[in-house]
């Protein structure tokens, strides 16, 4: 049997994905924020203008003014599951909102240097600019992107242990928890967003004959009975109850995993101290349960962790194999396997696919299957070619049969 690992930044990208759907509020906001990226996107001048915005406002170097001139392709910003650009424009719209005002302000009021549509786009992202609940989702979204970064981050290790993965996932679930405070909220409310708020005054109840249409507008958030302050305060807590529920439904499956702290060296002296029993039985209990006598595996690591073979996973992998250890260790032997078999991440995969498109370009579009394979390898396993003595290989393979063209000089004396 065999099962992929849910620790990799595309389960995170889908949770926060899952998280906006069922907001109508948080739809409209990153759909208007994917309209950012493209506007500046789609002409230079537009960027020439936000620069000079930043220059006069006095703004700070930051990265989201690096990825505007970085993102070439408008598919990049508007992609729906890469939401490390998200995470990015929000970022930089937080910190450079004043050049962004004065940017928008400049188009839509120029003259006749701006075509009447840019003008118009430019006055409707200066109102969503100068809007209170686009700016409170704003702040909103970069306070949870703030603690997703970190996790997203953390994912895109090569080598990572389920144990420190799982962690990672509690703490990034407990910093999301936090953040659902009054104090937080009455913060954002009240000192972040630099727009006045309206009137906070509370609005009667309409009569029966519109109690369908009252109905209607508490499903989509709306209910006229509550002040502004509380109305916020419903969509404060609802984003971040949906994308704390989405984050712990995608990262579910990492307790099937948590066996795998059997096999981790550095905690082998507190387990010969105490036997970690639960770790077993949530063995048992996983879809590879039916794989293993518990009882046997239990009386194999005991006696791994009085320390009679090596503590690293490669060599004691290594010396089961040459000493042919599976007979006296059947369970350790096929735990072994299980671990060193099973992906913690498709970070390795993704990158293959990045490699792909450096290597079969525009100019080697005829090449065959078995050389893009080739090429393929070397440049995932760089690592490995580096160690390799090019001189040997050339070396064997001149001396496997004789050749019209001399490839080794021969000595002459």
């Amino acid at each position: 049997m065999y099962q992929t690992s849910k620790l990799n930044p595309p389960q995170l990208n889908l949770a926060l994905q899952d998280a906006t759907k069922s907001i109508s509020k948080c739809v409209i906001f990153f759909s208007t924020l994917s309209g950012f990226n493209t506007f500046f996107t789609a002409s230079y001048k537009r960027m020439e203008q936000f620069h000079q915005s930043c220059e006069q406002q006095k703004c700070k170097p930051n990265s989201n003014r690096r990825s505007i001139k970085e993102k070439k392709k408008p598919q990049s910003a508007s992609s729906a599951t890469r939401w490390a650009y998200k995470s990015r424009t929000v970022n930089g719209i937080v910190s450079d909102l004043d050049a962004y005002r004065h940017c928008m302000d400049q188009i839509a009021e120029g003259s006749g240097s701006w075509t009447p549509d840019c003008r118009c786009t430019a006055k409707g992202f200066l109102n969503q600019l100068e809007d209170f609940e686009f700016l409170f989702l704003l702040h909103l979204y970069k306070d949870i992107f703030t603690i997703t970064d970190i996790m997203y981050k953390k994912l895109q290790k090569v080598g990572l242990d389920v144990g420190w993965s799982s962690s990672t996932v509690s703490l990034c679930l407990d910093s999301l928890k936090g953040l659902k405070s009054d104090r937080g909220f009455n913060d954002l409310y009240d000192n972040r967003v630099d727009v006045d708020p309206p009137h906070n005054k509370r609005f009667r109840r309409r009569n029966t004959r519109l109690e369908d249409y009252v109905t209607e507008n508490v499903r989509a958030g709306d209910d006229p009975t509550l002040s502004h302050r509380e109305k916020f305060k419903k969509l404060h807590d609802e984003v971040i109850d949906e994308t704390y529920n989405c984050v712990k439904s995608r990262f579910k499956d990492i307790n099937e995993l948590k066996f795998c702290k059997l096999l981790n060296s550095e905690m082998y002296a507190l387990f010969k101290a105490k036997f970690p029993d639960d770790a077993v039985t949530e063995l048992g209990k996983s879809v590879y349960g039916s794989l293993f006598n518990t009882e046997i595996l239990t009386g194999e690591l005991r006696y791994l962790y009085s320390g009679g073979l090596p503590e690293h996973l490669d060599e004691l992998a290594s010396e089961i194999a040459e000493f042919e250890l599976w007979q006296q260790l059947p369970e350790l032997t096929r735990l072994i396997n299980l671990a060193l078999t099973i992906p913690l991440t498709v970070c390795s995969a993704e990158r293959s696919f990045s490699a792909l498109r450096r290597i079969k370009t525009r100019l080697r579009n005829s090449m065959g299957d078995q050389r893009l394979s080739d090429l393929a390898l070397i440049a995932l396993e760089i690592r490995l070619v580096e160690g390799i003595d090019i001189e040997h290989i050339i070396d064997r393979f001149a001396a496997t049969k004789g050749r019209r063209i001399e490839l080794i000089l021969k000595n002459l004396d």
